[in-house]
Parts: C-alpha cells; sequence; structure tokens
C-alpha cells in the first residue's frame, strides 16, 4: 500500500509512506485436541521521504478453543523501530520535537467467551403435552466413556489434581477409573497426556505475560 500522509500536525515533515502485512493461519485437529496457530507481519514505513520512520512489526498466536463458548488466546508480538522515529500516535499537546518510539516486546493472553442468547420463557397455562407421571425405563445417567487403560466403564469425577488444579479437570472432564485408577477424559475416554503438556504451556505463558506486564 502506498498513500499521501494526511495526518499534517503528527507527520512532522513526512509526505507519503508504504505499508506491507502478511497473515497466515491454520486449523489443527489432533484428535480431541484443537488448536489454531497465528503469524502476523507487518511492515511500515513512514516517512517515504526521508532516512527515518521504519517500523517491522512481528506476531506469533495460538488460540484454544474450548467447545463452542469458550477460546483461550497466547500472543507474542515483537516491534522493531528505526531510531528516530515519531511515535505513529503522539500524545496531545503536540511538542516541537517528537516523541521517538522504542523497540519493545509485548505478551499477551486472553480467555474469550462467547455469552449465551437469552432463553425463551416457558409457554404460561395449561399445555396439552404434560410430562409423563410415571418414571421412564430408561432413567438418564451420567454417561462415562470406557477406560483407555482398562476398559472398565466405571468412573468418578475428579475434583482437584496436581497438574490442573481445581480447573482443569472441570475444564477438560477428568474422570478416575474406579477400578484401575486411571485419570483419563470421562466424555471422549482419551488420555491426557497431551492435555497435561498444553494446559502446563499455557499457564506458564500466562504467568509470564502477568511478569512483563508488571515489570514495564
Amino acid at each position: 500500500m502506498l498513500g499521501d500522509r494526511v495526518d499534517v500536525e503528527e507527520r512532522y515533515g513526512a509526505r507519503s509512506f508504504w505499508a506491507a502485512w502478511l497473515l497466515c493461519a491454520y486449523d489443527f485437529h489432533v484428535a480431541w485436541l484443537r488448536f489454531t496457530p497465528v503469524v502476523r507481519a507487518e511492515w511500515l514505513d513512514a516517512d517515504r521521504d526521508h532516512d527515518v520512520g521504519r517500523r517491522r512489526q512481528l506476531s506469533a498466536g495460538v488460540g484454544f478453543p474450548y467447545e463452542k463458548r469458550l477460546r483461550f488466546l497466547v500472543d507474542v508480538t515483537r516491534i522493531d523501530v528505526q531510531h528516530g522515529t515519531p511515535v505513529i500516535e503522539s500524545p496531545k499537546p503536540l511538542p516541537a520535537v517528537p516523541y521517538f518510539e522504542r523497540d519493545r516486546t509485548r505478551v499477551s493472553a486472553q480467555l474469550q467467551l462467547a455469552l449465551r442468547p437469552a432463553r425463551r420463557r416457558p409457554m404460561q397455562g395449561p399445555t396439552p403435552y404434560p410430562p409423563p407421571q410415571a418414571p421412564l425405563d430408561h432413567p438418564n445417567e451420567p454417561w462415562v466413556a470406557k477406560c483407555p487403560k482398562c476398559g472398565a466403564a466405571s468412573a468418578s469425577k475428579v475434583g482437584f489434581n496436581w497438574w490442573g488444579g481445581a480447573v482443569g479437570p472441570r475444564l477438560f472432564h477428568v474422570v478416575k477409573c474406579n477400578q484401575c485408577g486411571t485419570q483419563y477424559n470421562g466424555r471422549t475416554g482419551g488420555k491426557l497426556t497431551v492435555v497435561i503438556i498444553v494446559y502446563q504451556v499455557s499457564v506458564l505463558l500466562v504467568f509470564l505475560a502477568l511478569w512483563f506486564f508488571l515489570r514495564g
């Protein structure tokens, strides 16, 4: 993209610019695990007529969707700026000598939650389809996948473990086999090896993001 600078007050003598960007993303499915890595690159020369104003931004991130409503995102961005480049959005009032932009690295983590749509209210008054008064022949009972180690179908929920605390078992439906004691995903019957690795890496990245934020 090529163009002329129209921000007369903030361009500090620059008259034209050029910019380019590249974005690559792919959605991976490995058994029950799904994740989307994203790589983004941006180049900007805010002053084509002078040897100043070049800016490069490289970003890499990965998203972990969970079911349909929850998504965890981690993003790392590196920005390299040519020495003497004015800040793009300078604070007001504008000084005679511009503020200069600096190289920096940014780490961010997001937990996105999609809100459910409003539920419809139940119909008031008598209904022509009343619920059955007698118990059903096959009552709905919690269904648990078979244990991947011994094949047993009897398991109990796990409320806390060493790698996920109290949150991990709820996110990944962790159950414990009542016969051999193996912990696994109660919905899919899958092992937890990859889950533990991804969860621990995600928690580490969150702590690194908080560390960079508090340090800055």
